[in-house]
């Protein structure tokens, strides 16, 4: 097996119909820095595709070969029963090259990735949001011909694949009409993550905001802790009123609670300085990683979320109507 360089290397995976590769290939112009690793594959090349550019196409014979020479750091059976992989070359090859190798690979190929190299590997996970398996079906129906048998296939997989979201270490929403805030999303996840220098600022950023924590702290200016109950302000949204504010449960828990009046259509973003939350992270703190308030819904609904374990310092709420978005921070 050739050896892999412990380095920096960035996986993005997602079920079929997720738009990880619409995200990448989006990536791939705005990132320099980033080097696409071409997979192989056993299928037949598709129309447009080129060897060497989309895929390495080989025989079966070929690739079962490669796998006897364990020249893939991942490889699986899909579908149709044609196999993937991700060659060990292709990745050392990018890298000599001064550049971060771009993984477009399923999510049990993500998992395989993680378990060779889980020190150096950044994994996203590409979520299309509520109602995902729907959303995927209706994608997957659009984009492909394919019978009704191999899209209750594709949807038998999606539905095991999205439980390994929280294995991920980021996650990025790509819900309909959302694209460029995904790739919003994935860029800044990479450049904080994969960059040196941007590493460096996010460092000396959090040690500001630690030493003005700490001078507020000492001047009795911070009054409360957000485990006790902070407030929202409340923000008014294209003439629609969204309250955002905690309560306390029965156990002396805090609450999470947002009050929608109005009659749009709104998304609820929940994240952490503007940048999605961690798989773990959405686990740990109970919450989802988005809330959608459809058009038409009652003068004013209302979300309960418990907050057995608080919320991160830095935790925002982005809210989208219409193509246009608003953050709602602490006061």
């Amino acid at each position: 097996m050739e050896k892999i360089h412990k380095a920096p290397l960035v996986v993005i995976s997602g079920p079929s119909g997720s738009g990880k590769g619409s995200i990448i290939a989006e990536l791939v112009k705005k990132l320099p820095m980033l080097g696409f690793s071409v997979s192989a594959t056993t299928r037949a090349p598709r129309e447009g595709e080129t060897e060497g550019i989309n895929y390495y196409f080989l025989s079966k014979e070929e690739f079962m070969d490669k796998v006897e020479n364990v020249e893939f750091l991942e490889y699986e059976e899909v579908y149709d029963g044609n196999f993937y992989g991700s060659l060990t070359s292709e990745v050392n090859r990018i890298r000599e090259s001064g550049k971060i190798p771009l993984f477009d690979v399923d999510v049990l190929g993500g998992m395989s990735i993680k378990g060779v190299l889980p020190e150096s590997s950044l994994l996203i996970f590409i979520h299309p949001g509520e109602h995902a398996l729907d959303v995927l079906e209706e994608r997957i129906r659009k984009r492909d011909k394919c019978s009704d048998e191999e899209i209750k296939k594709r949807m038998a997989r999606a539905e095991k694949e999205l439980k390994y979201m929280r294995n991920f270490n980021f996650v990025v929403i790509n819900k309909n009409g959302g694209l460029k805030k995904a790739v919003r999303d994935a860029k800044k996840i990479i450049e904080e993550n994969c960059l040196p220098e941007r590493k460096k600022r996010k460092k000396l950023l959090l040690l500001s905001k630690a030493l003005l924590f700490a001078l507020f702290a000492f001047a009795g200016l911070f009054m409360s802790c957000r485990a006790s109950g902070p407030e929202f302000q409340r923000h008014e949204l294209m003439k629609d009123s969204i309250m955002v504010e905690f309560s306390e449960n029965d156990y002396g828990k805090p609450n999470l609670r947002i009050t929608v009046k109005g009659s749009r259509h709104y998304t609820l973003y929940f994240d952490r300085d503007g940048m999605p939350m961690s798989g773990d992270d959405y686990q740990f703190y109970k919450i989802p990683p988005l809330v959608t308030v459809p058009k038409g819904n009652p003068p004013e609904k209302g979300f309960t979320y418990p907050l057995p374990n608080g919320l991160p310092d830095d935790f925002l709420i982005t809210v989208e109507s219409g193509g246009k978005y608003e953050k709602i921070v602490l006061q």
